[in-house]
């Protein structure tokens, strides 16, 4: 995508997109990306350099996304690619590799980190990951935090998969670890991977709106997608 406003908040960046992701979550709505042998539309990493020197003066940043960015092993390399041209780099994860994330955080890639807590940690069996899966995301978690670096957390509120006592427990749990932001973001059911998940109505905005103020008492809480 090359141009966005409201990938990196208080930034105009270009959004680019790796394929490949480790879960398969049933409202995931860039599932053409979780396969890395689909047929995507690549871009050769001339083109995307050549584009982002041309903009330098008017970009602030660049957005990795997926997919899930940290399986695909040369992603330190490709965010050093961007570091030198002069870009800082904001990176969208799922949290379940912690190893990946030390090694960008130690080696000084990462400006801000977006992790998506997609429920309550004993339902990530329902997203096609594992307890190991879980504990992950919780490690990363832990080492976004401990980084110092920029950072927000976010969780889809998918009706079905994430009722509200899941939230409330995700924000107590960020509250105690003491993490900077949070923010809920409206389930759209358009495009999602599961058949049966283009069924599923959202939850009422002011059910949200109503849930935002209960996490806020926790930590800062803000909604997305909510008109």
């Amino acid at each position: 995508m090359p141009t966005s406003m409201i990938d990196w908040p208080g930034k105009i960046s270009c959004v680019i997109f790796l394929g490949g992701c480790n879960l398969r979550c049933p409202f995931c709505q860039n599932s053409i990306l979780i396969d890395k042998k689909a047929d995507n539309k690549n871009i050769e990493i001339t083109q995307i350099q050549e584009y982002l020197l041309s903009k330098k003066n008017w970009l602030d940043g660049i957005v990795i996304t997926g997919g899930e960015p940290s399986i695909n092993h040369e992603l330190g390399e490709l965010i050093s690619l961007f570091k030198a041209i002069g870009y800082p780099v904001k990176l969208d994860t799922n949290g379940t590799r912690p190893r990946a994330l030390s090694r960008l955080i130690k080696e000084d890639l990462i400006s801000y980190f977006a992790l998506d807590i997609k429920t309550s940690f004993e339902k990530y069996d329902l997203l096609g990951a594992s307890k190991k899966d879980a504990g992950a995301v919780l490690e990363s978690i832990d080492l976004i935090i401990e980084s110092g670096l920029d950072h927000e957390f976010r969780t889809t509120v998918v009706p079905g998969l994430v009722e509200p006592e899941d939230v409330l427990q995700i924000a107590t749990m960020l509250k105690e670890r003491g993490a900077g932001k949070y923010y809920l973001q409206q389930f759209n059911p358009k495009n999602v991977l599961s058949e049966e998940f283009k069924c599923v109505k959202p939850y009422n905005v002011q059910l949200l709106r109503d849930l935002k103020e209960k996490c806020s008492s926790s930590i800062t809480t803000q909604l997305r997608g909510c008109g």
